[in-house]
Parts: C-alpha cells; sequence; structure tokens
C-alpha cells in the first residue's frame, strides 16, 4: 500500500479530498441499487469533490454540476447524514489550481439519471455533458490529474460505493470527520474560489496564484518546511512521529518523478480533449514547475543532511581519545575521569545531532530502510523512458550517496559508544541515553 504524505494528519479539507455520504432518505434507491448488484460500500449513495480549501462540487438528481463554499454545502445536507472522507495517499495542496480548473470545465454539467447503466467516466465528445455524482468526481479528478481514470477498475459507470472501495485499494485513506473539517480559517481569508473565477473571470494565472495562497494557508506543514532554513527543518522531522527527514526526502522524489512522467506522458501524447487544447503546454509547464521547486527542496535537505550528520562527530578528536584511553588502562588498568568526560561529551553531542538530523539513534539506524515506488509508472505509456530513466537514476544515487555518508556516520558513532560501554557502567548508560532522547525537544525550545 501507497505511503501516506506529509497531508495524513492534517485535519482540513484537501482539494482532491472526496466526501462520500450515507444514511440519507434521497439516496435509499441508489442503496437499493447497489445492494442488488451486490456492489461493496452500498450504504455510500452520493459523492461530492472538495475541488478548493472552501469550495465542493457535486451532481444531484434534477440540477446541473454545481459549486458551494462549505457552509452552503453543509446547511444542504440533513443533520443525520453521516460524512466518510478519501484522501490520496500522495494528496498536493499544488493541486489547488488544476482542480479548480476542471471543476469550471464540467461546471453545468446535466445529471445523467436517463443514462444511469450506461454513461461512461471517460472524457469522449459523445458522452461529455453528463455525470451521475460519482462520475462527476472521477472525471475532475482525471482531468486535474490527481487520478488517471485507467487505474479504476471499471469501464462504464461507476458508483459512490464501488468507487469508494476501488480507491481504498489504491491506497487512498479515510480521514477524520468532524467539525474542524470543514472549519479552516482560509475561508474568511479568501471566500470561494470558485465562485471568484466565475463572476470576476480574472486570468487562469491569477487564479493559480490564489489557488496556491489559500493551499499555503490551509497546509501549515509545507508552509513551515519552505521557509526554515533546511537544518532547522530537519529538526522539526525529528519531534514528528509520522516521517522521519530521509523518509520525507525519498517521497519528494517519488513526487518528481511521476510530476516529470506525467509532464512527458501529456507532452507525447498531446491534448486529446476536443474541448480544451488552449490551455494543454500551460498544464505541462505548471507541472515541470512543481517538480523543479520539489526538487529544490529535496537537494536542500540532501545537502542539509549531509552537513548536519557530519558535523555530528569529530572523528579525529575521537581516535584520539580512543587512543588515549587504551593507552591508560594498558598502563594503569583504568581511564582518567578527564578522558572518560571527554568521550561522554563527544558521545552525547554526536548521538544528539544525529538524532536531530535524521531521527534515528545510531544504532537504529542499521535497521532503517528508504524505498521509491515507482509501481505505477506505466500508466503514463507515452513517457519518454530514457530521459525518465535518467531522472529517477541522478535523483536516487544522490539520495544513495547521502544515506551512506549517515550510515557510516552512525557506524562511527557506534564505535564511539562502544568504547564508552568498556569505561563506564551501565546506570550511566541509562543516564546518558536519556539524555540523548531529551535532545529532540531540547533543540525545539
Amino acid at each position: 500500500m501507497p505511503k501516506k504524505s506529509v497531508l495524513s494528519f492534517y485535519p482540513y479539507a484537501v482539494a482532491g479530498d472526496l466526501v462520500f455520504v450515507s444514511n440519507t432518505v434521497k439516496g435509499l434507491p441508489i442503496e437499493a441499487y447497489q445492494r442488488m448488484r451486490q456492489f461493496p460500500h452500498p450504504e455510500k449513495v452520493h459523492v461530492a469533490v472538495v475541488v478548493s480549501p472552501v469550495d465542493m462540487m457535486e451532481a444531484m438528481i434534477r440540477k446541473e454540476a454545481y459549486s458551494v463554499p462549505f457552509p452552503q454545502w453543509r446547511k444542504s445536507r440533513k443533520l443525520n447524514d453521516v460524512f466518510h472522507v478519501l484522501r490520496h495517499p500522495d494528496a498536493k495542496v499544488e493541486n489547488t489550481g488544476e482542480l479548480v480548473d476542471a471543476a469550471l470545465y464540467y461546471l453545468e454539467e446535466s445529471y445523467a439519471f436517463g443514462d444511469v447503466i450506461r454513461d461512461t467516466i471517460k472524457d469522449t465528445p459523445s458522452k461529455l455533458g453528463y455525470s451521475i455524482c460519482s462520475g462527476l468526481a472521477v472525471k475532475i479528478l482525471n482531468r486535474s490529474g490527481v487520478l488517471d481514470v485507467d487505474e479504476l477498475a471499471v469501464t462504464g459507470q461507476v458508483y459512490p460505493g464501488p468507487l469508494y472501495s476501488m480507491l481504498s485499494d489504491l491506497g487512498w485513506y479515510s480521514v477524520q470527520v468532524d467539525d474542524t473539517y470543514f472549519n479552516n480559517r482560509v475561508i474568511d481569508a479568501s471566500g470561494s474560489l470558485m465562485n471568484i473565477r466565475i463572476s470576476s473571470k480574472i486570468s487562469s494565472d491569477r487564479a493559480h496564484e490564489m489557488g496556491e495562497v489559500a493551499a499555503e494557508i490551509t497546509n501549515y506543514m509545507t508552509g513551515v518546511l519552505e521557509s526554515v532554513p533546511a537544518k532547522d527543518a530537519l529538526h522539526v522531522f525529528s519531534e514528528s512521529s509520522e516521517t522521519t527527514a530521509l523518509e520525507f526526502i525519498a517521497e519528494k522524489i517519488v513526487n518528481i518523478v511521476y510530476d516529470q512522467a506525467r509532464a512527458l506522458h501529456q507532452l507525447n501524447s498531446g491534448e486529446k480533449n476536443w474541448k480544451d487544447k488552449a490551455g494543454h503546454n500551460e498544464r505541462i509547464e505548471k507541472i515541470v514547475q512543481q517538480a523543479e521547486i520539489e526538487k529544490d527542496i529535496v537537494f536542500k535537505f540532501l545537502n542539509a543532511l549531509q552537513e548536519a550528520v557530519r558535523g555530528s562527530l569529530d572523528a579525529e578528536r575521537w581516535i584520539e581519545q580512543s587512543i588515549g584511553i587504551r593507552a591508560e588502562f594498558i598502563h594503569s588498568g583504568v581511564a582518567s575521569e578527564v578522558r572518560i568526560r571527554a568521550l561522554v561529551d563527544m558521545y552525547v553531542k554526536a548521538e544528539s545531532e544525529f538524532l536531530r538530523a535524521t531521527g534515528f539513534q545510531a544504532a537504529e539506524f542499521s535497521n532503517a530502510r528508504f524505498t521509491f515506488n515507482f509501481d505505477h509508472l506505466y500508466i503514463y505509456r507515452e513517457a519518454d523512458e530514457e530521459l525518465l530513466g535518467e531522472i529517477i537514476d541522478a535523483l536516487t544515487k544522490y539520495f544513495e550517496s547521502v544515506q551512506k555518508l549517515v550510515a557510516h556516520t552512525a557506524l562511527q558513532i557506534g564505535r564511539c559508544r562502544e568504547v564508552l560501554e568498556s569505561v563506564v557502567n551501565q546506570e550511566a548508560l541509562n543516564m546518558i541515553d536519556k539524555i540523548v532522547s531529551s535532545s529532540r525537544k531540547l533543540s525545539q525550545n
């Protein structure tokens, strides 16, 4: 199953989230039909799409597809409605602009009431303009690039229950829904992004800019990571139980590769949607720009990690102290207090700095494994495989070189501890370990 992104613990709505609804009276016919067809999750009778940090879009019977701000959408639901949110395992706030564009593209589509069992989720001229709620959701996600429709095991209509099941199988994860989810302060900060686009007809560039501003407000984690010095951000990771610095970097590398693959695929396959060709190159450029931003972040953190790890242990001084301790043992059978104190100070500094930089103590790091999941690159069949291979090779080799440096430093710190264990008792070692463990919090004070 794909690894969750840094947004996995973010409590507010993120563009691209799907909100499934159950326990609705109006949905009883859909539930009955799904149960008759033995579909999974038949109780999920409706789905709406979060298309911006403040807007929801949905298709309803006897209505054209429409978008409304969260407060208005909540008022339209019954008190006993139950919400279930699924979030993409690689959710990105940077997708807000593309999702708003995709939502505007399908705005005012008719509800496919007369074509429920035959309508397609594919974006074809013959079917464009008709959707049920789940079909509209998939179309928006597909057009924005959040989801590739070919990943779904369906060739025609898709219903809410099966869609929930298929996305869960693809690694989409459930997000807790309470009052917090729909009440982000960005509502007061920006208003409805969809309404701004519709009413003032501002340029696409301006709309993307506003989407990015809203995204920055809603994603405090990414905001922190991109605004503080990289070395300080490493300490943020050491405080987190969700991910470590190297795990975050590995995840970013996967993001870069997929963004590059998506851009190459779209560049080589061309714009196949009959309704809109004008924005094709612009969308590719946005994908490439985002990949470049993430590449800068990767190199920033890798360089900071190298610097932090290299500075954690003074190898020359450690060798000097180690040789001195052994010499004292040979001559007198005991190490001097001065030597032991110097070794303890050196070890505590090295282990603490290593922990704050990597999120691991030296002994733990030898068991750490970092992998790159490129299993779904096959969906970008039109991508230049040779060029994509060069991108993967360059990024992963740099990552592996840093990982080797970290592993080598962990080994040196481990040897320093071995010497320490030979000259102090277990009680003293326990006290030293407590000091090291507390260094995570101390680094933030």
